[in-house]
């Protein structure tokens, strides 16, 4: 265990008394929205959701329900796929509502918007919306398909984590960082 690491010559230190399963789901998530795409094995598809056209060369789809980030996504026509979405609370959002200054083409947006569950992109050049490429990452909860080469790296976020609810900020920090040099090395 991570807290026998921080404390191994601490006996006072009671492992059972700490709220593992209070924060091992928020821990995996906290790396899969981290950890580099190239590390993260489990991407799905979501070519096939419905397409809802704003007749202005944008539009938008609902996203999954188990959807967590996105890993890649791809308009027919475009020249190249978005890695990253922005936030409908990013500033840059606000360019998207006007013709000259969104994205297109050869730059293009995404936006996560309506809490997460939508994706807005921005734009089509004429012609009909079709999806060329839809990945995203998944997640519900830690089951038997979470990725075993991020197993190490949970377990020091979910020490970083429970050692913070636990008030013990030293061992927070040292578990912090020992989950961001793994975080590096993935």
């Amino acid at each position: 265990m991570c807290v026998d690491e921080i404390y191994p010559e601490d006996n006072s230190v009671n492992i059972q008394n700490f709220p593992l399963d209070n924060f091992i789901d928020e821990a995996a998530r906290r790396v899969l929205l981290s950890a580099p795409l190239h590390a993260i094995p489990s991407a799905r598809s979501f070519s096939d959701v419905e397409l809802h056209d704003n007749g202005d060369g944008s539009g938008w789809l609902e996203l999954p329900g188990d959807f967590l980030r996105l890993a890649r996504f791809r308009m027919e026509g475009w020249h190249r796929p978005v890695l990253a979405a922005m936030t409908d609370d990013d500033p840059a959002y606000k360019r998207q509502f006007h013709a000259a200054t969104r994205g297109g083409n050869a730059k293009p947006v995404v936006v996560l918007s309506h809490g997460k569950t939508r994706l807005e992109y921005y734009s089509i050049p004429s012609g009909e919306h079709l999806i060329k490429e839809a990945l995203y990452i998944p997640f519900l909860q830690v089951d038997d398909t979470y990725p075993e080469n991020l197993v190490e790296v949970t377990a020091w976020v979910l020490a970083s984590l429970v050692l913070g609810v636990s008030n013990d900020s030293k061992g927070a920090e040292m578990a912090t960082v020992r989950a961001n040099e793994l975080i590096t090395i993935l």
